[in-house]
């Protein structure tokens, strides 16, 4: 409840300190007519962000339902450990959407794509090196932290915590597409990583065993960051267009 109450209260003193808020109030609005878009807009990015939530919980399911409430238990391990590494990644779109919406807003495009690339740079460089920690340290170092429970899960947790990292590179990417006005394009590159999970899934649980949902996980995220970069440079290039076009 506090949290909720929270960030409308901040909202307000922000408008406050900018002179904004008695125009806000004062403002003659209808919600049964909005913004042209804002209804399409809000459809799809909803949509987005079930897919979102899936792509968070369908690996858990499937695991379990594929090998068993013993082999899940031991993924479960091997995903927190991978969440606790990259909790990072699923907060940045959440700090850098409002920046690039004002970059657009202003007519900044051009400036936009140098700091995506430097964003999800950092964050590539962060995951690799906690990839490598898991990888070349093995599990004694997080033992001290989840037991020996972990040992079981370190194999898999070799393979989720880089899954993770592929994050870094996505996590500014679909904030271009939102502040752009086209969550439609964030939804075809997260749908279409959950498609190629669920096949690799299967195809890498048969060749690997237990083992195949990680190389599965790696899979899909490879394709989400591949048609992300696709997309975000599609729509800045778009959004530079009009620009020109426009001053012209």
């Amino acid at each position: 409840w506090v949290g909720y109450i929270y960030l409308p209260t901040m909202g307000a003193l922000e408008l406050k300190r900018r002179n904004l808020l008695g125009r806000v109030l004062k403002a003659k609005s209808s919600f049964w007519r909005p913004r042209e878009g804002l209804w399409n807009f809000a459809i799809k990015s909803n949509i987005d962000s079930t897919l979102a939530a899936a792509n968070l919980q369908l690996p858990m399911l499937l695991v379990t339902a594929v090998f068993g409430q013993a082999i899940g238990g031991i993924y479960k391990i091997a995903e927190e450990v991978a969440k606790l590494l990259s909790e990072g990644f699923r907060l940045l779109d959440q700090v850098i959407y409002p920046e690039l919406a004002r970059m657009v807003t202003e007519g900044r495009v051009d400036e936009i794509w140098r700091v995506v690339r430097k964003a999800a740079l950092i964050l590539l460089s962060v995951g690799a090196a906690l990839s490598a920690l898991v990888i070349l340290a093995g599990p004694a170092p997080f033992n001290a932290v989840f037991t020996q429970d972990f040992t079981l899960a370190s194999p898999l947790a070799a393979l989720l915590v880089p899954a993770a990292a592929l994050l870094g590179i996505v996590a500014p990417l679909y904030p271009v597409m939102y502040a752009a006005g086209k969550p439609e394009r964030a939804l075809y590159a997260r749908g279409g990583g959950i498609i190629i999970y669920i096949v690799s899934f299967f195809a890498f649980s048969y060749a690997f065993g237990a083992t195949g949902p990680g190389w599965a996980m790696i899979a899909g995220n490879s394709f989400a960051v591949i048609a992300a970069v696709y997309y975000a440079r599609r729509t800045l290039r778009e959004e530079l267009n009009k620009e020109t076009f426009g001053a012209r």
